[in-house]
């Protein structure tokens, strides 16, 4: 399953393979709690966003990318999320975030 590391499951990127895979295979392929769990997430990413300044900013920095009309590059993105992490860590949060016990 995609992760951020090895205890941190991106839920909705999951769903999105098993249902890529079961177009290719021609079968459907069962999400069990998957969608629940995608929901919870998301959820929790929502409230998490909602809470902080700094991530909403940066949330919407990204969105704005995305309604222009040309398409953001892997480099751009990658340097904007690097940016957004590093100025995290300098702030020295210890809070694991959204994805702490998945």
């Amino acid at each position: 399953m995609p992760s951020l590391n090895s205890n941190r499951t991106i839920f909705v990127a999951s769903i999105a393979l098993l249902e890529h895979l079961g177009r290719h295979l021609g079968v459907e392929l069962p999400l069990g709690p998957l969608v629940g769990e995608a929901q919870e997430q998301r959820d929790r990413l929502d409230a998490a966003v909602a809470a902080d300044e700094d991530a909403a900013g940066y949330l919407q920095r990204l969105e704005s990318l995305a309604g222009e009309d040309r398409l953001t590059s892997g480099e751009e993105l990658a340097g904007e999320i690097e940016r957004f992490l590093s100025e995290q860590s300098r702030e020295g949060g210890d809070d694991p975030g959204p994805f702490e016990g998945r």
